[in-house]
């Protein structure tokens, strides 16, 4: 008789192997190395560089919060919190 195949282990290490297989394949066909990343990044900041010097004004700043606004109203003396009693200096527990 021949070797006893365990197919749920089989099917598994087919699937991992098809897997690992087109695992390479999209690293062949999708990777860069790293001096190709370097290179293309050199690449955008000079093209970067050259667009902002082409450009007519520079971008407008955002606006700064001023100082002497206030987002929101001061609280009323109404809307403050009352505060609680100091502690009492008995040695009685709190019931």
């Amino acid at each position: 008789m021949g070797d006893v195949i365990r197919l749920n282990q089989y099917r598994k290490r087919k699937e991992r192997e098809a897997k690992a297989q087109q695992a390479e394949a999209n690293r062949v066909k999708h990777g860069r190395t790293k001096a190709e990343r370097q290179r293309l990044e050199r690449e955008q900041q000079r093209a970067d560089e050259q667009h902002r010097g082409r450009l007519r004004e520079s971008p407008p700043e955002p606006p700064k919060a001023d100082p002497s606004s206030k987002t929101a109203p001061p609280p009323s003396p109404d809307d403050e919190p009352t505060a609680a009693p100091p502690p009492s200096s008995d040695d009685e527990p709190d019931a």
